[in-house]
């Protein structure tokens, strides 16, 4: 069985988009274009958000790496470099749709948003791919980032491997069970009783089961529970950083982002 080697995915176009901006609108300075990930916007509020991408980001690059030992002819039809791309890129709405869905209905009208826009809704996710389209990024890169919240399984092993590592990482690496549990306390029940919730629990328990039946195939494939997978590749612990997952969290600890774009913009041309 051969090894997969390491890679390092950190191209100008990763780190435009993960640079992101503030953009003056009718309300004030917004984010735009993935400001949050490396918290250049807010990096107190980002800083959640970053870590959560970084260990999906782990997740998906071990996931995909231990499927191609497994079967050595994926090596030919699955990018490792697109897997973790889409992995790291899944969220890049979130913090540009959380502070719209927090907008009241008057300042949403200004920005010709609906009034009951949440950060999850598709054409809020719409978004985030027209930026991965505009910067140049794969098609298949820009499909595996949609569809959080499935209502059916779709025939596409990169959205399927982001969508596991999605359901394995919050602020830690998790089982898909424990993770769910997690997601369906903070997003099916209302914050307050004049607030719907996040998700529907019908529309959850549709997503739930797709969720956990993409995990099952994957680990009957490896051979493997999840929990098993993670104490075997070890993903809590920090050596468990992947070469792209570390340059990342230096680059933001250091506040280093625009020379890193500079020197890989540099390095690569």
């Amino acid at each position: 069985m051969r090894s997969v080697k390491r890679i390092h995915v950190i191209s100008p176009r990763l780190l435009k988009i993960l640079g992101g901006e503030l953009v003056e609108t009718p309300v004030g300075l917004l984010p735009d274009k993935g400001a949050y990930v490396w918290g250049v916007a807010d990096r107190k509020l980002g800083a959640g958000i970053f870590n959560h991408l970084m260990l999906v980001g782990r997740v998906a690059e071990n996931l995909a790496k231990a499927l191609i030992e497994k079967d050595p002819q994926l090596s030919d039809s699955l990018n490792l470099c697109w897997v973790v791309e889409a992995a790291i890129l899944h969220d890049i709405v979130k913090l540009y749709g959380s502070l719209r869905e927090a907008l009241s209905v008057e300042d949403k009208f200004l920005l010709n948003l609906s009034p009951n826009m949440k950060e999850n809704d598709e054409d809020t996710e719409a978004v985030g791919v027209g930026w991965l389209k505009e910067l140049g990024f794969a098609l298949k890169v820009q499909e595996a980032i949609c569809d959080h919240f499935p209502k059916q399984v779709r025939d596409d092993l990169y959205w399927q491997i982001v969508l596991v590592a999605d359901f394995m990482a919050s602020q830690k690496i998790m089982s898909v069970k424990d993770r769910l549990d997690d997601v369906s306390q903070r997003w099916t029940v209302s914050s307050s009783p004049d607030k719907l919730p996040r998700v529907k629990p019908a529309e959850f328990a549709i997503s739930r089961g797709v969720i956990e039946e993409v995990a099952n195939k994957i680990f009957t494939k490896l051979g493997v529970t999840d929990c098993e997978f993670i104490s075997k590749y070890d993903l809590n612990n920090p050596n468990s950083m992947t070469r792209t997952e570390r340059f990342l969290r230096h680059t933001r600890d250091k506040q280093l982002e625009q020379r890193a774009i500079r020197h890989v913009s540099h390095f690569m041309s």
